[in-house]
């Protein structure tokens, strides 16, 4: 058994985040089912809050001049704030769906650490058509081999909350009176 825990204290408390992201990429899978248990909603934070300043940091450097600390806030905004829409979503659905003692530091850890791996890569133009699905499998899969769900509770989960998020981006761009409104 291959563990991603180490004795020493580091960012991410006894998580070893190099080893965690790697874990996640080469078996995510298995870091779920073996790692997942040990790792605290403080570790899978301080996870997501370095992805999350790297992706900022990197995002931003395009962008020379004024605006880049903006830039820089803004990304870092988009990748804090969506992953607690989502956790905070799917933590609602789910207790709908008939998982009542689900807590939200379970289900935030599931979404922190799905998210990681993906902010890495995220800052690069047009990934959002690969790295989003990335982070939807790594979540799933946080869900069925970390919390244990079933396969079908968590797809349903999964769609309801997604499906919910998006309406409320969707309602939230035309209230604000946004150019990108769906057709009528």
């Amino acid at each position: 058994m291959t563990t991603f825990v180490s004795e020493q204290a580091g960012p991410c408390g006894k998580t070893n985040l190099m080893g965690a992201l790697s874990g996640l990429t080469m078996s995510p899978r298995r870091w779920f089912a073996e790692s997942f248990p040990v790792v605290t909603p403080h570790e899978a934070t301080a996870m997501l809050l370095l992805a999350g300043l790297f992706h900022a940091a990197v995002g931003a450097l395009p962008l020379s001049g004024t605006g880049t600390l903006v830039r820089a806030g803004i990304l870092m905004a988009n990748a804090l704030g969506m992953t607690v829409l989502h956790a905070g979503m799917a933590w609602l659905v789910s207790r709908v769906v008939g998982e009542p003692r689900m807590r939200f530091a379970s289900i935030w850890k599931v979404f922190a650490i799905g998210a990681s791996p993906t902010l890495l890569i995220a800052w690069i133009p047009f990934t959002f058509f690969f790295t989003e699905p990335w982070r939807w499998v790594l979540v799933a899969l946080g869900m069925i081999y970390g919390l244990g769900m079933g396969r079908l509770r968590t797809a349903l989960v999964l769609l309801i909350a997604g499906s919910l998020t998006t309406l409320l981006m969707l309602s939230i761009l035309r209230l604000v009176g946004s150019p990108i409104a769906p057709a009528a």
